[in-house]
């Protein structure tokens, strides 16, 4: 200032002309790159990722990065941790809203988003499955005997989860751990568990609920399982109300106990309705058949008659076949 003041009006001048020039610069190298991309009215700049679009008075607009970050978000929100759960206060009916949009839907299926999931792991020890392999005539016999314990065991885990069979799979493993889903949303996913600890005789129970709560299927298990000693106990009665458990012991004079239980939520990953492949179409319903025709076929076997004639008879399609 004290070395030359400048009039402010002039300034303004000055800065307002300047201003000028870049807009008429922007707009002239927003209309060449429309030009060269696309003549539909709207386009997208490669460059910074924003929309630009013609409105009705013939100006450009921004869609701003931020909008597409959270169209981005809301595509990939396939886990239930993404949405959140409410309940419509006059109907009573379930709504979810995403996390990132505020999207509204009342369905979790049709978006393809994760089942929530509670699965409970308990293992046993001096329990063991060669036993009845051993005992079985055929491997079909051995088969259908260890399905007879998982399906003794299902209707009591169910009971104790306070929810219903449909809901509830189970299936008894032995030997090494198998690997778990790398798609499932859980802690224990991904190999946390080390195989020395994921062996032996276990039995997993896998829950899955309605809407984006696992705890609807936790919470009764998670009660159960605060009383160690009766948690304990109730599972050794459980295993030994089973079907061949005297055959399934090692070591017939030994106690069968629980060495440990491992109770986790998850999310398991389904497929959007609009992704799943259509029914099978309707077989066609089976031709008329005359009674005189199913008679002749029924005792055909015994007959074997080399020629049958039938003299101004009408036969159908169904007939003849």
């Amino acid at each position: 200032v004290e070395q030359g003041r400048i009039d402010f009006a002039e300034l303004q001048e000055r800065i307002e002309a300047e201003t000028r020039k870049e807009v008429e610069q922007e707009r002239l190298l927003r209309e060449a790159m429309f030009a060269e991309h696309s003549s539909d009215p709207k386009t997208a700049s490669a460059e910074d990722g924003d929309v630009t679009e013609m409105t009705s008075e013939g100006a450009f607009s921004e869609l701003p990065s931020l909008l597409w970050q959270l169209g981005e978000l809301e595509v990939k929100s396939i886990w239930t941790r993404d949405w959140r759960e409410h309940i419509e206060p006059i109907w009573g009916q379930r709504y979810y809203v995403n996390r990132w949009s505020g999207q509204i839907i009342h369905r979790l299926t049709n978006f393809g988003v994760a089942c929530p999931a509670v699965r409970l792991t308990v293992w046993f020890s001096n329990v063991s499955f060669n036993g009845i392999r051993q005992d079985a005539e055929t491997e079909e016999e051995a088969e259908l005997r260890m399905s007879n314990v998982e399906k003794c065991l299902l209707p009591s885990f169910a009971a104790m989860a306070d929810v219903d069979e449909d809901r509830v799979s189970l299936k008894v493993s032995e030997g090494p751990g198998e690997s778990q889903e790398q798609t499932e949303d859980s802690i224990l996913s991904g190999g946390m568990l080390n195989s020395a600890e994921n062996e032996g005789f276990r039995v997993v129970v896998t829950i899955r609920a309605p809407g984006a709560r696992s705890s609807w299927a936790s919470g009764s298990l998670k009660q159960a399982m605060a009383d160690a000693e009766s948690f304990s106990s109730q599972m050794v009665v459980l295993i030994g109300g089973t079907p061949d458990f005297m055959t399934m012991r090692i070591d017939a004079y030994g106690d069968v106990s629980l060495i440990k239980a491992d109770l986790e939520e998850l999310d398991i990953p389904r497929l959007a309705k609009c992704f799943e492949p259509p029914p099978p179409p309707v077989a066609p319903p089976p031709l008329p058949v005359a009674d005189e025709f199913a008679e002749i076929k029924r005792s055909y076997h015994w007959t074997k008659q080399k020629l049958l004639h039938f003299h101004c008879k009408q036969m159908g399609l169904g007939d003849s076949q």
